[in-house]
């Protein structure tokens, strides 16, 4: 009986250590987001050349002009990823430093996605900014009613987007946080 009251105990308390889980996910979840890293390649940092010597030559590019934002080349490569899908690389043409990874999953559903990147995460939920409604993108802000939920590795800079029935829209490689900050009114 004394055993088992130790365990209990050594349990509890190393539950409430940090790095350890209790529940489905972490509670210690990094807020401070990190840039992500995908195959050596550091969100932020890393130049559109050290990604066609990591992937080689995309299957596509193109480059998206808009008179508010700041010009875009994406490069499109048919596989590559952390899970089988769509890789979508935005650089800035000027500077020629990769901004973000999108990946476009084939079916991976929310859990095998957490099974896959770990139970560090946070789940966030945000909301377009307004004054978008007529653009192709919106800046979006972190709201407890959003539309859109995400599972967040803020430690790793991974985003996995999901839509309303589980299934991963889109896997976010972020060098920066993506709140935007504003807020509807």
């Amino acid at each position: 009986m004394k055993f088992l009251i130790f365990v209990l105990a050594a349990s509890l308390m190393l539950l409430s250590q940090p790095g350890t889980t209790a529940t489905a996910h972490s509670q210690r979840t990094t807020t401070t987001w990190q840039p992500a890293v995908f195959k050596g390649l550091t969100m932020g940092k890393s130049k559109r050349a050290e990604l066609i010597r990591a992937l080689g030559e995309p299957k596509w590019s193109e480059t998206l002009e808009d008179n508010e934002l700041p010009p875009e080349e994406w490069l499109h490569y048919e596989g590559g990823g952390d899970v089988p899908g769509k890789l979508v690389f935005a650089v800035d043409p000027k500077t020629k430093t990769i901004l973000n990874l999108i990946l476009y999953p084939e079916n991976l559903k929310r859990d095998e996605a957490i099974k896959h990147f770990g139970a560090d995460y946070k789940l966030v939920r945000y909301e377009f900014c307004r004054g978008f409604e007529d653009k192709d993108s919106a800046p979006v802000y972190e709201t407890p009613n959003g539309q859109f939920e995400h599972v967040e590795y803020r430690s790793t800079g991974i985003s996995v987007v999901l839509q309303s029935n589980d299934q991963v829209h889109y896997i976010s490689y972020e060098s920066r946080f993506i709140d935007s900050k504003c807020r509807r009114k």
